[in-house]
């Protein structure tokens, strides 16, 4: 919850630290969305089929990405290196052990409290970034 609602300086005692709710601290990043200089890529547009994507659409973004960096795009051969199951998720310093990375795995930790707290912070966000039609999930 502490994640979703933010810290405030001294959570816990004697932190100089604070964290801001979810909805702020995100808000910061939205323009990058509609900047044409940035090229924005979603966690779930890269997990592949081991995390309960899509491999096709994993290799598009990638070569998306080199478009946008003005690179030539790899091989055939390169982009194999870059197939999800060739990703050791233990190597990873974002793995959570038993959770291997997949789609909406966030869901799965938030209870009835969690999901209302965070619709109502950050649900519009939600929406426009296309994680959710509407309030109701």
């Amino acid at each position: 919850m502490a994640s979703i609602k933010g810290t405030p300086i001294g959570t816990p005692i004697t932190s100089n630290l604070s964290q801001p709710d979810i909805a702020t601290d995100f808000s910061r990043w939205l323009g990058w969305f509609e900047d044409e200089n940035t090229y924005c890529v979603k966690f779930e547009d890269l997990v592949g089929e081991r995390g309960g994507g899509n491999e096709e659409v994993r290799i598009n973004k990638i070569k998306e990405m080199y478009r946008h960096l003005g690179r030539d795009i790899p091989n055939k051969k390169t982009l194999e290196s870059f197939n999800s199951y060739t990703m050791d998720p233990n190597k990873s310093h974002t793995f959570r052990k038993g959770r291997q990375g997949k789609k909406g795995g966030w869901k799965e930790m938030f209870n009835e409290e969690h999901k209302k707290v965070f619709k109502n912070l950050c649900g519009d966000t939600l929406i426009k970034l296309g994680y959710e039609k509407d309030k109701n999930w």
